[in-house]
């Protein structure tokens, strides 16, 4: 047991050497942690399972991370709720990891015990609140009846809040909001089962606190000293509860970008052409030759680790090349891409698809309408041209389109004569005033910023372009396009929630927008 909280220390533990030392000392220096390793509790193991499930979904294995995390049925409510916050934050290969191991154990439990042995374990829990000189903290044992049940709720509202605020931000705090949570709607907690509130600080520090959330883990950890007092359950409820709300607000921090940067980013270039790439390389040689020389001082390409040759064209082709370890999705692909670009000192950033769909040649008519003020965004709209029908657009897609911006302009009030161009330019001060960073990674990020702009008061332009529709062109399906038609609908939803006084991080503005990067070798580890 020893070893198995050694090992969660050795992997979860944030900070220096020094720091390190520190929380181990803090940690061994608690009571009920001395208790728990006296009794041979396996708190400890689950301890061990949990921080090993963080460490395989931070290394890209959802699924074995799952089956570690099952371990905790050994122990199921000093993680209770874990499973259903990493499901919540979107990690749900590794809930189905869990479920493979979790149920089938479940089952043989009951199966091996059979009815008298779940009725001989009803009366044992029972008869255990009636020992004499006992002191649990579970909510239920401190305030009995509706009480317990106001507080159990609220808190497991509060803990599915805080994993869905803090998907797509990392394991960090969905585990360890699920660790905190457990222990407040659990009916059986027994001191040494608060032992994965460290393990919940720890994973904390890891995602950085405010200053008073430093201040609240310190003031916290005096209560912790006396938890197995007869006078201080109350104080143990206080601090979870206290830890939790610290949490929730801990996820209401905008997200930081750490995102694949360029090594070398070279002079100020004030027209960059960003190409969000996905298997493109059979077309982007002609893209590439097809923007005019002289009318953008860097070529973008971020690949969205696709298997074919289209990093490698790029690089022969001498543009600047960045490939996602991983695929991150459209959306996510943008985002380096915009974060790169005003890294590179852009003014004006033109995204361009590197399928051939769109004209290269409007690179300097995009870039001027931005330059000339005519907005701070400028689409290339297929519908101030040619015919899309004459132009190949599938009926289908027509018919999505004109019902989407019909919607979208009668909700934004742009007027404008379509939303849905993969062709566009942004200004550096639209993107350095908008939260994209907290948008979708997948399609409906190009809807999303288009939403930011008019919630903003940013100007929108549009300039006349054509859609290209070819065999290697690439174009999302019927079923992919009736999910994203679902996605904008939800999107102007929170718009409208929002002008009602119902936040959402990805409509609050920024002053600006701080971009911290890493490499492709970091990001790649």
């Amino acid at each position: 047991m020893f070893g198995a909280l050694l090992l969660a220390w050795r992997i979860l533990a944030p900070g220096s050497r020094l720091d390190r030392f520190a929380h181990l000392m803090a940690t061994l220096g608690l009571y009920f942690v001395q208790m728990l390793l006296r009794l041979g509790q396996v708190v400890s193991l689950v301890m061990a399972a949990i921080a090993g499930c963080w460490w395989l979904i931070r290394h890209n294995k959802p699924l074995l991370a799952g089956m570690v995390l099952g371990v905790m049925v050994l122990k199921p409510q000093t993680a209770l709720l874990v499973p259903l916050t990493l499901l919540v934050a979107g990690y749900r290969r590794v809930f189905v990891g869990w479920a493979l191991v979790a149920v089938p154990l479940t089952i043989a439990s009951l199966l091996a015990i059979g009815v008298q042995g779940i009725r001989n374990f009803e009366y044992a829990s029972y008869i255990v609140y009636y020992l004499p000189k006992l002191t649990l903290v579970s909510v239920n044992w401190v305030f009995p009846g509706v009480p317990a049940v106001a507080i159990g709720v609220i808190a497991l509202g509060l803990t599915l809040s805080t994993a869905w605020r803090a998907r797509r931000r990392g394991p960090e705090l969905p585990i360890a909001v699920g660790l905190v949570g457990s222990t407040l709607v659990t009916p059986y907690l027994n001191v040494y089962d608060l032992t994965g509130l460290i393990l919940s600080a720890w994973l904390a520090l890891r995602v950085g606190l405010q200053p008073w959330q430093k201040v609240l883990l310190v003031i916290c950890y005096v209560p912790l000293v006396f938890a197995n007092a007869d006078s201080w359950p109350v104080p143990t409820i206080a601090v979870r509860c206290a830890w939790l709300v610290a949490l929730f607000a801990l996820s209401a921090r905008p997200r930081q970008m750490w995102l694949p940067r360029l090594d070398d980013l070279g002079p100020r270039a004030r027209r960059v052409v960003v190409l969000p790439a996905y298997r493109a390389e059979k077309t982007l040689r002609d893209v590439v030759a097809g923007i005019p020389r002289g009318e953008a001082d860097r070529i973008l390409l971020v690949d969205d680790a696709s298997l074919d040759r289209t990093a490698e064209v790029a690089l022969e082709l001498g543009i600047d090349v960045i490939k996602h370890p991983r695929n991150l999705g459209y959306g996510g692909n943008q985002k380096t891409c915009y974060a790169n670009a005003l890294l590179m000192g852009a003014e004006v950033v033109v995204m361009l698809h590197p399928d051939g769909q769109y004209d290269p040649g409007l690179v300097p008519a995009l870039c001027r309408a931005v330059e000339e003020g005519k907005g701070d965004v400028v689409l290339g709209s297929r519908w101030l041209g040619i015919d899309p029908a004459a132009a190949g657009m599938p009926s289908w897609k027509r018919m999505g389109n004109r019902f989407l911006t019909w919607t979208e302009n009668r909700v934004l009030g742009l007027n404008l004569s379509e939303y849905h161009t993969g062709y566009r330019a942004y200004s550096r001060r639209f993107l350095e005033t908008i939260p994209y960073a907290e948008n979708s990674n997948d399609f409906v990020f190009d809807t999303q910023l288009l939403i930011q702009a008019a919630s903003f008061g940013f100007r929108v332009a549009e300039i006349q372009a054509v859609g290209r529709y070819f065999e290697d062109a690439s174009s999302i399906g019927f079923k992919t396009s009736v999910i994203y038609g679902l996605k904008t609908l939800v999107a102007l939803a929170t718009y409208l929630a929002s002008e009602v006084a119902l936040p959402s991080r990805w409509l609050r503005p920024r002053a600006t927008l701080r971009l911290p990067a890493i490499s492709s070798e970091q990001a790649a580890a």
